[in-house]
C-alpha cells in the first residue's frame, strides 16, 4: 500500500485571518489534522 501524499501550501497574504476559517473548521480542518495538507 502507498503512502498518502501531503499537499503544502505556502501563501502570502496582507489578511492572514481570512485562513483562520479554513484552518480552524469544517472538512478543510479535518484533512489538516490528518496531514492531507500543509498550510505554511
Amino acid at each position: 500500500m502507498t503512502e498518502p501524499v501531503t499537499k503544502k501550501y505556502s501563501v502570502i497574504t496582507l489578511f492572514p485571518e481570512m485562513f483562520d476559517a479554513v484552518a480552524d473548521f469544517g472538512v478543510t480542518r479535518r484533512g489538516l489534522d490528518e496531514k492531507a495538507w500543509e498550510l505554511e
